[in-house]
């Protein structure tokens, strides 16, 4: 059987037909099943994680204006396979590292904590308890354990129920809605952050809709925006996440991801749009010299070509291509 779940990170909806089946992640689901949608607890813990990367891995592209070009580190055009070696001497035997470098492609970097989650299927872990802080009534703990090691953010918040006050509906219809508004701070590496949440509920009869949006407010006029909208139809399960990054009210951001799994390997295709730019990647984990790793492929055909994705262990990754 075929399952097909897709994951979006743009502005526009895309919907894949699902089988009616559910993807855990060690406590927390990116979705619900074909009975039940996923729980609020965790929507909003991939939500506020997903949100903590992508702020994380922002943080660390920007420049830091206290170095000056002179005093600024090389960045990893130092160690492409084209710059010479500190000597004129020739190379070994052994091959030099022409296949591996950390700036094959940089516009992944950020985005390779959130492919890693995505393919990871126990990593996450959310507990749920009363704040420690006056102002707010619950507290949201999550972790993260992947490929560039762990990552905990914090978040608390007050959740409220917001009364339905439309009375027309047909009762005969037996339609049930649910709707609910958070708002709080998420902690990410000491920080703390603005979060509003609204989520809402309709079910009727063996079917569900929901729809859950999640928003970070940075500095500097920036935020992100998390969406996710499910539903249950018969034999159809529809899950979407979507992310946007915005300056000022302006879109600068926007990827996409569709995730699909089959006989138990999994394959998530991605989409970036940035600058104007837009590229297309697929990602794929499986087991290479006798350990779990995931796999970059770009291109199509006979001019795919095959990466190993590997973490630096400072929250950079590296490209090494597998030649076949």
């Amino acid at each position: 059987m075929k399952k097909t779940i897709t994951l979006i990170l743009a502005a526009s909806a895309l919907t894949l037909a699902l089988g009616a089946t559910a993807c855990n992640t060690g406590g927390i689901s990116l979705g619900g099943t074909g009975d039940t949608p996923a729980s609020s607890e965790s929507v909003y813990g991939v939500s506020a994680a997903t949100a903590g990367m992508l702020i994380q891995s922002m943080k660390a592209e920007a420049p830091d204006p206290s170095q000056t070009p002179e005093s600024t580190p090389q960045t990893p055009e130092t160690t492409l396979p084209e710059a010479p070696q500190e000597t004129p001497e020739p190379q070994p035997t052994e091959p030099a590292a022409p296949d591996t470098t950390g700036s094959a492609f940089p516009e992944l970097d950020g985005y390779m904590g959130l492919v890693d989650s995505f393919l990871n299927g126990n990593g996450y872990s959310v507990e749920v308890t009363d704040s420690d802080r006056a102002e707010y009534d619950e507290m949201m703990k999550i972790s993260y354990s992947g490929l560039n090691g762990s990552t905990k953010y914090e978040m608390h918040y007050n959740k409220m129920l917001i009364p339905d006050f439309d009375d027309d509906d047909d009762r005969w219809e037996k339609e049930e809605e649910e709707e609910y508004a958070l708002k709080g701070v998420l902690v990410i590496d000491g920080m703390e952050y603005p979060v509003q949440g609204v989520r809402e509920i309709e079910r009727e009869h063996n079917e569900y809709e929901s729809e859950t949006q999640f928003r970070v407010t940075l500095e500097d006029g920036r935020s992100v925006w998390v969406e996710q909208s499910e539903s249950s139809e018969k034999d159809e399960h529809e899950l979407e996440y979507s992310y946007l990054i915005r300056e000022n009210g302006r879109v600068v951001e926007r990827s996409s991801f569709s995730f699909e799994e089959e006989r138990g390997e999994t394959e998530l295709e991605m989409i970036t749009e940035k600058n104007g730019s837009r590229e297309s990647f697929s990602f794929e984990k499986e087991s290479y010299r006798g350990r779990e790793y995931i796999f970059l492929r770009v291109g199509s055909g006979r001019e795919t070509k095959s990466y190993l994705v590997v973490s630096d262990g400072n929250g950079g990754y590296t490209y090494e291509e597998v030649r076949k």
